[in-house]
């Protein structure tokens, strides 16, 4: 608190205001920058106190980026949801009519009967798989159940299955020890960085390895999509950043030996080591 009482002590002794004063406050090890406003209050000509008007100092420069980076989302999901019922449910639906006007001419029996059975299955089961992953992207629910990682193998699980790319994830212990707000921006900041690979990488294989170091988690997302070509960091990398930055972690990005690499850097809470947590485990 030194460096927020100081200037107040300032501000009273010199019956003066002190504008966009830059604080760091720490809450539960994590650092929160803010910008202090001291401003002396009279009474009759007399000094009464001062006022202090606090505020993220990140608070404004933040908010364009963000909330862009919201809409963006809004926008990719709304236009998943509208492909997922013009794609698969048009299908099915044509599927259904076509089937039932064959078996009604009686030209659709036995063999040609089932496979159109398995067809419209198949169908059904990929739209399934689809739905999945867009109510993921809305809230991965999974994270409020049985934590983050079991909720990112959910999601890898669907992801290989529609981009054909590979995941491994690499742990040391499935409890993290990171608070459960800040496991929703982990689990965004690792979809985006996978989104990013399907993009704009030619890889068939990623590692996400997390890694606990004393008061931080490091989190690396690595593909080998090789490192070819001029890297120019985009809104989607600086939106990743920004929402590190909201939970006092940071982000860096660049070519690593196979490909891209993304390393996110967490605090974690206090406290002694799990049961198991000097053993080793892939997905």
């Amino acid at each position: 608190m030194q460096n927020i009482t100081q200037p107040l002590l300032h501000s009273l002794l010199n019956q003066r205001e002190l504008l966009r004063h830059k604080a760091v406050f720490h809450n539960d090890g994590r650092p929160i920058h803010l910008t202090v406003d001291y401003i002396p209050i009279f009474l009759f000509n007399k000094l009464i106190g001062v006022m202090m008007i606090a505020r993220m100092a990140n608070e404004q420069k933040d908010k364009p980026l963000l909330l862009d980076t919201l809409e963006k989302e809004r926008k990719r999901i709304s236009i998943e949801i509208h492909d997922w019922i013009a794609r698969y449910m048009s299908t099915i639906i044509h599927s259904l009519d076509y089937n039932l006007r064959l078996h009604k001419d009686g030209d659709l029996k036995g063999e040609d009967l089932l496979q159109g059975l398995i067809d419209l299955r198949n169908h059904c089961q990929n739209a399934a798989i689809e739905m999945r992953g867009i109510m993921n992207d809305i809230h991965p629910y999974l994270i409020d159940k049985v934590g983050l990682i079991s909720a990112l193998e959910s999601y890898i699980h669907t992801f290989e299955k529609l981009n054909k790319i590979k995941v491994y994830i690499f742990y040391q212990d499935r409890a993290l020890r990171v608070k459960k707000k800040d496991e929703i921006i982990i689990y965004r900041i690792i979809q985006e960085a996978l989104s990013n690979i399907v993009k704009h990488a030619k890889a068939t294989e990623v590692d996400i390895n997390f890694t606990k170091q004393q008061d931080t988690l490091k989190i690396e997302i690595m593909d080998n999509g090789g490192t070819e070509g001029d890297f120019v960091a985009g809104k989607g990398l600086w939106g990743m950043k920004e929402r590190a930055g909201l939970i006092g972690g940071d982000i860096v990005f660049g070519y690593c030996e196979t490909g891209f690499c993304v390393t996110l850097t967490v605090p974690i809470l206090p406290g002694g080591q799990k049961n198991g947590e000097n053993q080793d485990y892939a997905d």
